[in-house]
């Protein structure tokens, strides 16, 4: 679906809305363009002659009101503005499985794409193998077969080799025993990086940071992200 540009001013001022989505009680007025634009779910379900299509109300009791309001601000900025920072780990997640939830293939790509930027750096990938965050994406059956599932995977293997915190990797390794998709994806990861210390003959310290390990970090991760819509 195209994105409609900027037009966070029509969320902010309420003009002309049309549609309220519910999310236990709280209240966010919309747009119905704007949701067709970027929803697969929203444009079948305004399509259909369904009551919420009708009376131009949906409401969703087991949703939080906050991921669905960080969303709905994405639809509204064209998918290039968030309003939550690419350190903020708990809002990407929740807000990507929202998104797969609704079909909102683009905001998936993009959250998947910040994602991997933002665990390029090793102190970004320590807090990612941290076990609340690991049973955030791997309990989740779509997130975890994800490009998400893959970045976390990625920075949690590369903190198991290189950490000198116990716990922490106590912690990793429980949390691999508790979710088979991490345990697989950190056995590719292995093999990956061990392609490369073998192929390129890295010395033990520089595999990490080599521009290739980089590229291939880079490569695999975009190769699994969701199909653009």
């Amino acid at each position: 679906m195209e994105c409609i540009p900027n037009a966070r001013w029509l969320l902010e001022t309420g003009k002309l809305s049309d549609f309220t989505i519910i999310c236990k009680s709280a209240e966010i007025r919309v747009h119905k363009v704007v949701l067709y634009a970027h929803s697969g779910y929203f444009a079948a379900l305004l399509d259909s002659n369904m009551k919420e299509a009708r009376e131009g109300v949906v409401t969703f009791n087991d949703i939080d009101p906050e991921p669905m309001k960080h969303l709905v601000n994405i639809f509204y900025s064209g998918s290039q503005e968030f309003s939550f920072a690419p350190s903020d780990l708990r809002s990407n997640v929740n807000v990507w499985i929202l998104a797969d939830r609704l079909q909102a293939r683009q905001v998936m790509r993009k959250i998947e794409s910040r994602l991997k930027n933002h665990f390029k750096l090793y102190e970004n990938k320590e807090v990612g193998a941290q076990a609340n965050y690991l049973d955030m994406v791997f309990s989740h059956s779509a997130c975890s077969v994800s490009a998400i599932g893959f970045a976390f995977a990625e920075a949690t293997w590369v903190v198991l080799i290189e950490t000198k915190d116990v716990e922490l990797r106590s912690s990793i390794i429980d949390s691999s025993a508790k979710h088979n998709q991490l345990a697989c994806k950190m056995l590719l990861w292995s093999w990956i990086y061990g392609r490369i210390a073998y192929d390129d003959g890295c010395l033990a310290g520089m595999l990490f940071d080599s521009t290739v390990a980089e590229n291939l970090r880079s490569r695999y991760i975009t190769d699994s992200f969701t199909e653009a819509p």
